[in-house]
Formats: structure tokens, sequence, C-alpha cells
């Protein structure tokens, strides 16, 4: 596959690896399944809000797919049952819906892998259709430069997920920042579904396997606690570890807009490519400001009030700028960091990820594998 263009072009594989201008939103061992036109050149100039929907088909045109081997957040409810926030040391996974045994013979050879040294795909336990077409374990995403149109049982919408040091990372995104990655999601929920029954964050499929002591570990949270939310769940000793929060508090960026007034997910270059903070809808008590919002956000009794309606679309905007990808270090400051992959064992990590605490599915799950995981290296 060839490289990808830095501001908003893509490749896609085609047959042995020969590459052409196009969108792509999955690959799965290089046969071209569908075309569209290319995307074009990203800039203000010539990325138009996208009109009247079906916004998610609209987008839709952004991506093809190759194959081989929301709504407003309403107050109410009344009578509604409580979500109990458990001890962050728990020993089993909160939600009703964890990742099945992992299984690695699904995955495809890391020579045909487009991101090489990664793997993206959409994890297999969680149906997802990306362009209409059925995601299996071989089926790889095209990330970057496009947005990816996807459904799940409890979603529809599109992924904008860029990724930092690829060879067709986005200059235009990156360039000037230290963030090592940004995935924003929009779209439609199916159901309604109250705000504090909506979690995100990383779940892993087996138990990690060089951990610090259980004391260094408790020491770090206690030392994080004022950072983080009472709604923050956490237990990395167990059998299948994880960390959730609520994803209404999770992402710095959201929006809740009316159909086919929703803005554009791959961002503006006006706003640095970054989904614009709306909240109106929801009402004059949630704040406007990001940050703001998040600390609203960050208390059971204020989630327990607003629901996701099925008629809106949500747009979540997440970046960090700790988790390289691509090396898979985690990067404290320009002179401290450390290997990931041999404390988290052969397993990947999530890229996105939202599931239903009353344990009715996934929202949405993406994943990263790393070249080295697979070859032992």
């Amino acid at each position: 596959v060839g490289n990808g263009s830095s501001d908003g072009g893509a490749k896609k594989a085609v047959g042995n690896g020969s590459a052409s201008k196009a969108s792509s939103g999955v690959a799965n061992g290089g046969v071209t399944v569908a075309k569209v036109e290319a995307v074009k050149k990203s800039s203000q100039a010539d990325r138009k809000p996208v009109e009247k929907v079906d916004k998610v088909e609209k987008q839709t045109q952004r991506a093809a797919v190759e194959s081989g081997p929301t709504t407003t957040g309403s107050t109410g409810g009344e009578g509604a049952p409580r979500l109990k926030y458990s001890d962050p040391n728990k020993t089993e996974n909160p939600g009703g819906c964890t990742p099945p045994p992992l299984d690695l013979q699904g995955i495809p050879p890391t020579s045909t892998w487009i991101h090489s040294p990664l793997l993206v795909r959409a994890a297999p336990h969680v149906s997802h259709k990306v362009d209409g077409i059925q995601c299996t374990a071989t089926s790889q995403l095209r990330v970057n430069n496009i947005p990816i149109p996807f459904e799940t049982d409890l979603f529809k919408g599109v992924a904008m997920i860029r990724v930092a040091n690829l060879q067709d990372s986005p200059k235009t995104y990156f360039k000037g920042r230290n963030r090592k990655l940004q995935v924003a999601i929009q779209g439609q929920f199916k159901t309604r579904t109250r705000f504090d029954k909506v979690f995100s964050g990383q779940e892993f499929y087996e138990k990690i396997p060089s951990l610090p002591p259980k004391r260094v570990v408790d020491t770090v949270f206690s030392l994080l606690s004022s950072k983080l939310p009472p709604t923050f769940l956490q237990d990395v000793f167990a059998d299948k570890p994880y960390f959730l929060s609520p994803l209404v508090n999770t992402c710095q960026g959201f929006a809740c807009e009316k159909d086919g007034e929703q803005q554009d997910v791959f961002g503006l270059e006006s706003n640095k490519w970054a989904i614009q903070e709306n909240t109106e809808l929801l009402g004059p008590e949630v704040p406007k400001d990001g940050e703001k919002r998040r600390k609203f956000f960050a208390t059971a009794s204020n989630l327990e009030r607003f629901y996701f309606e099925p008629e809106n679309h949500y747009s979540f905007d997440y970046y960090q700028h700790f988790m390289d990808m691509n090396s898979m270090r985690f990067v404290v400051t320009s002179f401290l960091g450390f290997d990931v992959s041999g404390i988290v064992g052969k397993q990947p990590m999530q890229l996105s990820m939202a599931k239903n605490m009353d344990g009715d599915g996934y929202y949405w799950n993406f994943e990263s594998w790393h070249k080295t995981l697979m070859e032992g290296e």
C-alpha cells in the first residue's frame, strides 16, 4: 500500500498491494468491493458543511470497503433506577458485557497490515458494518484521512480516527501538537438511553501480565484520585482489567445537534479539525465550555437526568498525548517514557469504545494491534 496524503488524501489497497487514490473504510485482503470519490484536500474552503441528511449516508460517500480472507439530551425519567457506582477495586468488569477469550487465529498476517506496524480493526466480538458490509476478524480499518461510516446494533454513525507517527498521519492535524491519537465519533443512538448508562474507556481481553505490585498501583491511583471523577471505575488486577468512565464526561469535545444540522466529523481547519462544543439542546444548566461540561457530568446525579435521544445527532471528540500507538510507548515527557507492550502482553489496545452499562452491548469498539506483539519482538 502506498503512502497516504498528509492532509486529506487517502490510498486504498488494490489487488497485490498497488495503490490508487480513493477513500476506503475497511480493507481485508486487498480486493475492492466498493469505490467512491477521492477525498478532497482538507481545508475550510473545500470542505463545506454536509447538508441535510441522511447525514450518515452522505458521509458514507467518503469511504469504500475492501473485503477479502442521539439526539438531544433531555431531562426527566422519574423513578428510573440509579446506577450504583461500584468500588473501584471490584474484581469483575462492570456493565454486563466483556471481551471474550482472545482469538489470535483471526488476525491477518503482519505483512498485509495497511498501517504497519499497526493493525486497526473493529473488535470482532462486536458486530460492526462499514459501508453496509459486515466486518470480520480480518477486516482492517483505514484511518487518518477519511471518516469511516459504521453501524452496530446500538448506534449508527461515522468515526474519524487519526493516529500519529504513521506514514499517512495527517500533518495538518498533528503539526505543532503533542497529541498521539484522536478519535471523533458522530451519529445516532438507536434507543433512548440515559447518560449514566453509556461508558467509555479501555478493556483488556486478558490479565495484564507484568504489573507493578498492587501497593504501587494503589498509590498511583490514590495520587490521581483528585483528577478522576467519582464515576471512574477501574481494576487493573481483574481477569479482564478495565478503566471506565461516562462517555459524556470522558470526551474533550461534545456536540448535541438536530438532524440535518450536525457538523462535519472531519472538522474544520478554522477549529483545528476539532469537534465544536455545542450543548445548546441540553438546556441552560449544562455548561457551554468543554471543560466545565466534563465537570458537570462528573457527578452521577447530573448524568442521571439526561438522555441520548434517537432523533438527534451526537459528536464525541477524544484525543490524548501519552500513548504512542506507533511505538507502543507511553510518553510521560520528552525525556521519560516506557514500552507498554511488555506490560500488557499479547493483546490489543482500544482506540475507542463505548458500552451500555446495563449489559445491552457495545455502541462501537475499535482496537489496534502492534506488530511487535505478533512477532515477539
